[in-house]
């Protein structure tokens, strides 16, 4: 029912998306909505600061808001990440521009894939859950 194309006009409109996580906090937890929120935005401009941010604040077990995610998702993003930490030094020595497309875009794609299966799951079997996102999609003019 929602696509990564609307959650990018979402997350675009600086109204829809704090309103999008705020609906469906009580359906999914306000760490779902936010991590694919997060994930759309990493997407436009893929550095390696924005994809520390977004483990950082969805992925990590440290985290607060830690998206519920499969192990093996959050595994490859967790050593995706470490490699690049671990040869930052290294890959500044030869000239690789860590703010400029050096880190893959799709990165998260796994674990985003999960959350989206997830909501369509609980859109399609609850009603409630449904008509509150149709309204929301109706309202932003999201389609």
């Amino acid at each position: 029912m929602i696509t990564e194309a609307m959650l990018s006009k979402i997350e675009n409109d600086l109204h829809a998306g704090p309103t999008f996580v705020n609906l469906f906090k009580p359906f999914f937890c306000e760490e779902q909505p936010m991590f694919l929120l997060a994930v759309v935005k990493y997407k436009k401009n893929p550095t390696w600061d924005s994809l520390l941010s977004v483990y950082q604040k969805h992925i990590s077990t440290k985290s607060k808001l830690e998206a519920n995610i499969p192990a093996p998702a959050r595994s490859g993003i967790e050593n995706y990440v470490k490699f690049w930490g671990d040869n930052q030094k290294a890959f500044k020595q030869q000239g690789v521009n860590l703010h400029i497309g050096a880190v893959a875009a799709d990165v998260f794609d796994a674990a985003f894939e999960k959350v989206m299966l997830m909501f369509d799951s609980q859109l399609d079997t609850n009603m409630q859950q449904r008509a509150v996102c149709e309204k929301f999609l109706a309202d932003y003019h999201v389609s």
